[in-house]
């Protein structure tokens, strides 16, 4: 191999590694603590639950920024019966020119049940919107505030609806 050849194969690949960070910014990841009222909970009114989201931003404008949005959440109850909802989706938020950004989600996706003493788990496709407020601690680091709602088939995770709410708060890093 000449020195040009060398040269070029160099410049290719730091290229490369300077596209990398510029495809990755404009993301976000959240870790978050909640909870849900739990209708099969006996000795609980509330199930704790966790939310892992992933979110890319694909558009940018004066009004807001839209996201493609991955959330995961676990949730378990009293009983070590455990939920999981996982629902892609996307996520709207509003421009303030503040620390505060407040944003609208909606998704689509399936959920799964852990069982009860009278029936074994179940899973159901699922939908789910919800909103937040994002408070930017540091240009990489904001608290979040959430609500999520998750439609399913009635019945399920011992509620007698559809409906299965859940509040967060947790961190989100930005890069």
């Amino acid at each position: 191999m000449n020195a040009s050849t060398g040269s070029a194969i160099e410049i290719v690949l730091v290229s490369l590694l300077a596209v990398c960070p510029a495809l990755a910014q404009n993301s976000d990841f959240g870790l978050l603590y909640g909870f849900r009222p739990c209708g099969d909970c006996p000795s609980s009114t509330y199930a704790s639950g966790t939310e892992f989201n992933y979110g890319y931003q694909v558009v940018a404008t004066q009004a807001g920024d839209l996201y493609v949005e991955v959330p995961l959440v676990s949730v378990t109850n009293p009983v070590r019966n455990v939920d999981y909802l996982f629902a892609p989706g996307v996520r709207f938020k509003t421009a303030t020119q503040s620390r505060f950004s407040f944003y609208g989600a909606v998704g689509v996706g399936v959920a799964s049940f852990g069982g009860t003493a009278t029936a074994s788990r179940t899973t159901s496709g699922t939908a789910d919107f919800g909103g937040g407020v994002d408070y930017r601690l540091t240009r990489l680091l904001s608290l979040r505030v959430e609500a999520r709602d998750f439609l399913t088939r009635p019945g399920l995770a011992g509620t007698e609806g559809r409906n299965h709410a859940m509040y967060f708060i947790g961190i989100a890093f930005h890069f």
